[in-house]
């Protein structure tokens, strides 16, 4: 695990990596990329994220520092499994008629 994060990881070297938050000036929280990584600043800040269908609010504390903003917002909703009913019989896909193949 530690050989991988050597390899993967930033260099030590180079400062964290993020893009400074865009303020729109409408009164909205400013905004922020997924690929920014949370710095110190940022504590007790309201940001939005878009997570590829519309901008997510995340309250950033101290916890987050180091992680990136993306790590926080989800990009795919969860869905509830539905069951079936056991006694109804099993629905059977039937093409209308007058479609080929």
């Amino acid at each position: 695990m530690r050989a991988a994060r050597i390899l993967l990881g930033r260099s030590r070297s180079k400062p964290p990596f993020f893009d400074p938050l865009r303020d729109m000036g409408t009164g909205d929280p400013p905004i922020g990329t997924r690929r920014s990584t949370i710095i110190p600043n940022w504590i007790g800040k309201k940001i939005l994220v878009h997570n590829g269908r519309w901008f997510c609010e995340v309250n950033v504390e101290a916890d987050m520092v180091g992680h990136k903003l993306g790590n926080f917002v989800l990009t795919k909703m969860p869905r509830e499994k539905v069951q079936s009913d056991s006694k109804a019989p099993p629905k059977r896909r039937i093409r209308p008629r007058g479609w080929s193949v």
